[in-house]
């Protein structure tokens, strides 16, 4: 089983920091979590063909599932992507899959000024999300402003891409399923750590899945990361990421 060695002792949660301080800063465009937050995800629905990734987010297990704090709901994850709903049931970020390693986060304010949305969507991006089949990561970046040369090709006004990462997210070596993430800045310390409550063996069996953020993190954010991680296990558990590294030890 591959995958990164764990930080989660090296990590103090009480001064651990993601670094954002307004909604301005963070990937999602929603406010930053104002202290250590843990979150429970459990799967909203299970269709026989796996073609759904859908996920309810609630502050504890023992919530009420009828009144969760964030909704997943999937527009068919490597063809659509999905969105993610707030508790008033508010659509406040989308996430488009260009491949099965590479999704586009949407929301509905501009990340710049001048900039386009994208077509069809009528929706901005906020910033990207990829994954390295070979490291186990996932590395989140920034959109900015095209230069004057690059604003020459229309589809560049929709924003581009960071040339450095904001969050790494990595497949932590474990006997169960584990996740943490950490600024590329302070790789030592954590700013976000999930884990299914049990090894899966058969991709979207009923599982929970424990999600904890830093103080001055982006929650909605950790939230795409979860669904995003969830669907690629398990497009690489049925062989179907069209990709030569797939693997059905995604973890």
């Amino acid at each position: 089983m591959g995958g990164h060695s764990s930080k989660i002792d090296s990590t103090n949660w009480e001064t651990a920091d993601g670094g954002f301080t307004s909604s301005d800063a963070t990937p999602s465009g929603t406010a930053p979590t104002t202290d250590l937050t843990k979150l429970t995800c459990l799967p909203m629905k299970q269709l026989a063909f796996g073609t759904k990734y859908e996920l309810t987010v609630l502050a504890t297990e023992d919530s009420p599932i009828d009144s969760p704090l964030y909704e997943v709901v999937d527009l068919e994850m490597f063809k659509h992507g999905f969105v993610i709903k707030d508790e008033q049931g508010n659509v406040i970020l989308r996430a488009n899959a260009t491949t099965v390693y590479q999704f586009f986060l949407y929301t509905k304010e501009p990340n710049y000024e001048g900039q386009l949305p994208e077509p069809g969507l009528e929706l901005y991006k906020r910033s990207i999300v990829k994954y390295d089949s070979q490291h186990r990561q996932m590395a989140v970046f920034g959109i900015r402003a095209p230069t004057e040369e690059e604003a020459l090709y229309v589809a560049h006004r929709t924003g581009m891409a960071d040339n450095k990462a904001v969050l790494i997210a990595e497949v932590v070596r474990a006997p169960t399923i584990v996740m943490q993430s950490y600024r590329p800045s302070q790789p030592d310390t954590l700013v976000g750590y999930w884990q299914w409550n049990k090894p899966i063996s058969i991709p979207l069996v009923k599982d929970k899945i424990e999600l904890q953020v830093a103080k001055n993190s982006d929650i909605v954010l950790h939230i795409a990361l979860v669904a995003i991680a969830r669907g690629i296990r398990a497009a690489e558990w049925k062989g179907n990421s069209g990709d030569s590294r797939a693997t059905d030890d995604f973890f």
